[in-house]
């Protein structure tokens, strides 16, 4: 998947990513372990990492990460 600003780094944690805002600030970013090869992100983790993108994923960014994983379950299809 090509997002601007994500280098293919794990999580931001590689060197290769020093460059990369993307893979620096997104603890969900691509290469993640929030990401599942099936097209899931596990929500509560995601947020318990301190990410706030699932609440613009999901089109509900006023929202609690509570509210969010009521909604959609603590692991769900990322769309």
């Amino acid at each position: 998947m090509a997002l601007n600003g994500w280098c293919g780094g794990s999580c931001g944690n590689e060197k290769k990513c020093a460059d990369c805002r993307l893979d620096q600030s997104i603890p969900c970013s691509p290469n993640c372990e929030n990401l599942t090869q099936d097209g899931m992100i596990n929500l509560k983790k995601c947020f318990a990492d301190g990410c706030e993108e699932p609440k613009y994923i999901f089109g509900m960014p006023e929202a609690t990460a509570e509210e969010i994983i009521a909604r959609f379950g603590a692991i769900a299809p990322y769309f």
